[in-house]
């Protein structure tokens, strides 16, 4: 039997390009799973940093509450400041609601303020008051803000 030599060239070319073709494969497989992976990573630190500033709003109005039950005459006294202390008194009010600390040394950047803080009573209800609250969380270098309107009853 006599061997063609043209086609023996054919099937070392024909390797190449499958052998090609599946290294391309491979290779944007990777990338696709790497921008896969980093936009997962993104979605997450942002969720956190948005669970961060919701958890400086449920702080205040967990301070509230326990106010209301233990000391009613400081959220009284509270709603009805008017004038030049009013801005004083929401600031003392806010001060200490902070995240405690990191005990565990973990070196993570994360937290929560209170950036904006108002009280009016509700004209519907005498016994009842409008909270807006603006808090903002922070995961990283990721921030994320959060506006609520909270009514609350006396």
């Amino acid at each position: 039997m006599k061997r063609n030599k043209q086609g023996s060239i054919f099937i070392p070319i024909i390797a190449l390009i499958v052998v090609l073709c599946l290294g391309y494969y491979i290779i944007s497989l990777a990338y696709s799973m790497s921008e896969t992976r980093n936009r997962f990573e993104q979605t997450l630190n942002n969720r956190r940093a948005y669970f961060m500033a919701r958890s400086g709003i449920e702080h205040i109005v967990l301070k509230f509450n326990t106010l209301q039950k233990y000391n009613k005459e400081a959220i009284n006294t509270l709603v009805n400041t008017e004038g030049e202390y009013k801005k004083t008194s929401y600031l003392t009010f806010i001060k200490d609601v902070q995240l405690p600390p990191d005990n565990n040394h973990t070196g993570r950047n994360f937290g929560y303020n209170i950036d904006e803080f108002n009280l009016k009573y509700d004209n519907a209800s005498s016994s009842s008051f409008i909270v807006e609250l603006k808090s903002s969380g922070r995961y990283g270098n990721y921030r994320n803000n959060i506006k609520r309107l909270i009514k609350l009853s006396l």
